[in-house]
């Protein structure tokens, strides 16, 4: 198919860059990873939203430079289509291979299921950090 090295080397580069372009263009934070960044920016910690990690290309949702963690708020949609299994953990396939593409490339990953964050929501602000404290540590 390819005739040398060079090609190959070249449609990998647009691959990489068409990945990346794509990544890039879903910026629209949803209400909850909204409210997830105004808490950890209440703890003084210092993120992006929508960070499109170099020499990857994923995006994930708030990127924590200061100890190079990425957490993705994940809502129903990353679930399966039965409402019994998203309590059981059940992910989607995109989700899967998402989180297994960040993990092999050595990146520190807090995934935060919606109705973990449904039920944080109904505690008080200092459970809530405490909580999600202990998941970014946990990543680490």
């Amino acid at each position: 198919m390819f005739d040398d090295d060079e090609e190959v080397e070249q449609l990998r580069a647009e691959c990489a860059s068409s990945f990346v372009d794509v990544s890039s263009s879903y910026s629209r934070p949803s209400k909850v990873q909204q409210q997830v960044s105004e808490l950890i920016k209440g703890m003084g910690i210092d993120h992006v939203q929508e960070y499109v990690l170099p020499g990857i290309g994923y995006s994930v949702d708030l990127w924590i430079p200061s100890e190079s963690v990425a957490i993705e708020v994940e809502g129903p949609v990353h679930y399966l289509s039965e409402p019994h299994n998203a309590q059981s953990g059940l992910i989607c396939g995109s989700t899967r291979l998402k989180r297994q593409h960040l993990r092999a490339w050595g990146i520190k990953l807090v995934c935060l299921a919606y109705y973990d964050l449904d039920e944080m929501a109904l505690r008080s602000l200092g459970e809530r950090e405490t909580w999600i404290r202990a998941q970014i540590d946990a990543a680490k």
